[in-house]
């Protein structure tokens, strides 16, 4: 809860807006749900190392979707996602 709150604060009310719509994208919560899934089923095997790669992958999904859609003013694409 600290780190999502930290994170929350951290970003940019244009990303917040950005990151909003992207909630009504079926596509994009699936892809964010099964990536939280990998984290947690990492951290549950208390493997360190595939708990870091699995976040270190969401993180960058959702970067590169930031990026990407602030730029373009739009929806997250509906292409399948890492």
């Amino acid at each position: 809860m600290h780190l999502m709150a930290t994170l929350h604060k951290a970003m940019t009310r244009s990303s917040l807006a950005v990151a909003s719509r992207f909630q009504a994208s079926e596509l994009y919560r699936e892809t964010i749900l099964r990536q939280h899934r990998a984290i947690f089923e990492a951290i549950r095997a208390h493997d360190p190392e595939a708990a870091r790669a699995r976040m270190q992958e969401h993180l960058d999904y959702v970067m590169r979707e930031l990026r990407h859609h602030s730029r373009k003013g739009e929806m997250p694409a509906q292409r399948v996602a890492s």
